[in-house]
């Protein structure tokens, strides 16, 4: 059964759905969350099947429910992925920084330079050989800073910060 709350302009809306009752739809997040057990920050998408959302680009940070190491079931939220890029897009440290939100997929998804967006950051193969290694350690859910040089030797300052979601990434 899957509760939806969401509000459009301000109404507060509510839906029940009952979904896969049969354990046959055996592709979808909810069951990489069961299987897995863990958190999930799936890609950036439209969704075209609720009403209240259609044409937003969402993003769904989901968390299983676990009671004794048994799946029970998951909650998440969908983000509107248009005010978490105008916080990207505004930050600006310093003079020549940019800001980028990579999707699992590494896509861009928020920069900036709005031009950027839905562009796959490794389009550009000097930042693939720069940035391939120090991607591996966000993968692994640690920081990374270190010194970049663009092809006419400007040296670059770099600090990739992977975001965490639910119970396993916060101190109890």
């Amino acid at each position: 059964i899957s509760n939806m709350v969401f509000r459009p302009g301000g109404e507060i809306i509510f839906e029940r759905e009952v979904r896969d009752t049969t354990d046959m739809d055996i592709i979808s997040a909810y069951y990489d969350i069961k299987n897995s057990g863990k958190e999930i920050m799936g890609e950036p998408y439209y969704d075209e099947g609720t009403e209240g959302l259609k044409g937003m680009l969402l993003v769904s940070p989901t968390v299983p429910i676990m009671q004794n190491g048994t799946f029970q079931g998951m909650v998440g939220v969908d983000l509107n992925m248009k005010h978490i890029q105008e916080i990207v897009k505004s930050i600006k440290p310093f003079e020549k920084s940019e800001a980028y939100l990579l999707s699992p997929q590494n896509a861009i998804v928020g920069h900036t330079d709005e031009s950027f967006h839905f562009k796959n950051f490794f389009d550009n193969a000097e930042r693939k050989n720069a940035f391939g290694e120090a991607l591996k350690s966000i993968n692994q859910n640690k920081e990374i800073t270190f010194i970049y040089y663009n092809t006419q030797g400007e040296e670059t300052y770099v600090s990739l910060v992977p975001i965490n979601i639910g119970r396993d990434n916060e101190i109890w």
